[in-house]
């Protein structure tokens, strides 16, 4: 069975996605997290209550709830693990969201 253009253009995409700077920095700050079994678990708990943070808070009190949470993380936060993690994270998140729009914007999509 051959592939069709769409499906060769996928598999192309995705390809350059694993080897953009994002991708690699992500996948490395990945590995090292994941070397330590505590420090992932609360990588994936923090990651879990600012999700729902961002997506099942009122806008009334999303300001106040984050600014608790974020106090209690301070100190967390510091630890260079967790900071290239997060840094690395968000950078491979706005590649994958400046593609996506402009996929979007590209096909007029409304």
């Amino acid at each position: 069975m051959q592939k069709s253009d769409m499906e060769k253009a996928t598999e192309k995409y995705i390809s350059a996605m694993q080897k953009s700077p994002e991708y690699l920095r992500y996948c490395e700050a990945k590995a090292v997290a994941k070397g330590d079994e505590q420090l992932w678990k609360q990588l994936c708990d923090y990651r879990k209550k600012r999700y729902e943070f961002q997506n099942l808070t009122s806008p009334e009190e999303l300001f106040d709830r984050v600014d608790a949470f974020e106090r209690d993380y301070r100190e967390w936060k510091k630890n260079p693990v967790v900071v290239e993690f997060l840094d690395a994270e968000l950078g491979f998140c706005r590649l994958m969201q400046e593609n996506s729009m402009r996929i979007v914007e590209a096909m007029q999509f409304e």
